[in-house]
């Protein structure tokens, strides 16, 4: 693979993983809720998305 895009796909990674932290961060500091349970499946999927980069780049 590309060097190049090993680097890209590696801050891709990173901001994923950012991403992740924060809507967490949002869906705990505001307890339980109709809103918690969404922001949390956001961050389900930016896992998924999480995984599906690492693979790329084992």
């Amino acid at each position: 693979m590309n060097k190049n895009i090993i680097n890209l796909l590696n801050k891709d990674l990173e901001g994923e993983h950012a991403a992740i932290i924060r809507y967490l961060q949002h869906a705990y500091a505001m307890s339980e809720g109709e809103m918690a349970c969404e922001i949390e499946a956001i961050a389900r999927e930016e896992m998924r998305h999480l995984d599906w980069l690492a693979e790329t780049l084992s």
